[in-house]
């Protein structure tokens, strides 16, 4: 199984999201220190779990999804993570 798809099953396990969007953006690191196949990530990821959560506890909550895969083999994941009213209020 990819990393992307790793990082797809356990946020959709734990948080239950309305939509979520998993982009490998290692390429765009190709040649840099820690740069990779699987290495870079943006998460953005809507749940009704973030409801009055602010955004440093919403990112801990990925975070520990992620526990594993932190570090090794993720070494950067850019994280968008939104209520379902917010994403309403973007789209």
């Amino acid at each position: 199984m990819s990393v992307q798809n790793i990082i797809e099953t356990k946020l959709t396990n734990q948080l239950s999201p309305s939509n979520i969007k998993v982009t490998n953006e290692s390429h765009l690191h190709a040649g840099h220190a820690h740069g990779g196949v699987e290495t870079h990530y943006k998460v953005e990821l809507v749940t009704a779990k973030f409801d009055g959560v602010s955004n440093v506890a919403r990112h801990q909550m990925i975070y520990k999804a992620l526990a594993e895969e932190m570090d090794n083999p993720i070494h950067a994941l850019v994280i968008k993570a939104y209520t379902p009213d917010e994403w309403k209020e973007l789209s």
